[in-house]
C-alpha cells in the first residue's frame, strides 16, 4: 500500500511533507512503516476523496474514483 500512496503523491505532484500536513501523518510516516491501518487510510480518505479506495487497499482499478457528472 506504501507504494501506491508514493504513487498517488507523484502522480498529485506534491511532496511528502505536503502529504504528511494534508494528512495529519507523522513526518516520515511513509518511510518508516509497512502496514497502513485503519485510521490513517481513513486519514487519507478524507484529505484526498478523489482516491478509488478499492485501488488504495487492493491495488485493483483506476487510482482516481470516475467522475461523476450529475444530472
Amino acid at each position: 500500500m506504501i507504494d501506491r500512496i508514493l504513487q498517488f503523491i507523484y502522480y498529485k505532484g506534491i511532496s511528502k511533507s505536503q502529504f504528511y500536513k494534508s494528512t495529519g501523518l507523522s513526518n516520515g510516516f511513509l518511510d518508516k512503516v509497512k502496514d497502513v491501518g485503519v485510521s490513517k487510510i481513513e486519514d487519507i480518505l478524507k484529505s484526498y476523496p478523489d482516491i478509488n479506495t478499492e485501488w488504495l487497499v487492493t491495488g485493483k482499478g483506476d487510482m482516481l474514483k470516475p467522475n461523476i457528472k450529475e444530472m
